[in-house]
């Protein structure tokens, strides 16, 4: 069984009703999956899950992704399936389907996007193009996976491959597409 990893930052927004929605949303359309693991903060209307804290490395919010790689990281440690699928707080199952029918999901070959989406505009947007280039440069696929859904990931692999990327200096790295 695959178990579910959410990771959870420093404060939220919305009083963490973005969790709170996210989980309702999986016990109502989700099946098959093992345990639900919170990694990060944990509010406390949460019950019946694992929760290990783990705290935000980049307070300064300009390389976020750094934070979640090294949650990612951290729960791989932990005793999680092999096999486990990413979550973010604000990430739904909006129909019914079993935990092994969640797609790795891509917005396509980042080469073929154009020009227009490639200029600058904030910082999401220098960590892709930074990571594309990078990507290229390596000779690897550039496909664009930074989807805002769940991902299937191994425990084992993601650690392997991570190592041999730098995603600490700001912009960072988008996890995801690497």
């Amino acid at each position: 069984m695959k178990d579910l990893v959410y990771i959870v930052g420093t404060g939220s927004k919305w009083a963490d009703n973005e969790l709170r929605f996210s989980l309702r949303s999986v016990a109502k359309n989700l099946t098959g999956y093992g345990k639900v693991w919170i990694i990060g903060d944990c509010p406390c209307f949460v019950q019946g899950v694992e929760h290990r804290y783990y705290p935000d490395n980049d307070l300064s919010g300009k390389n976020n992704d750094a934070n979640m790689i090294d949650k990612i990281l951290f729960a791989c440690d932990q005793d999680i399936s092999e096999d486990f699928v990413f979550m973010n707080d604000d990430f739904f199952i909006l129909k019914p389907m079993h935990v092994d029918e969640i797609p790795v999901m891509h917005k396509g070959d980042m080469t073929e996007k154009p020009k227009e989406y490639w200029r600058i505009t904030g910082i999401w947007q220098q960590r892709l193009l930074n990571t594309f280039n990078q990507l290229k440069a390596r000779g690897m696929s550039t496909m664009l996976y930074d989807m805002h859904c769940p991902m299937p990931m191994n425990k084992t692999l993601f650690p392997e491959v991570i190592k041999e990327w730098d995603y600490r200096p700001e912009p960072g790295l988008n996890f995801r597409s690497i």
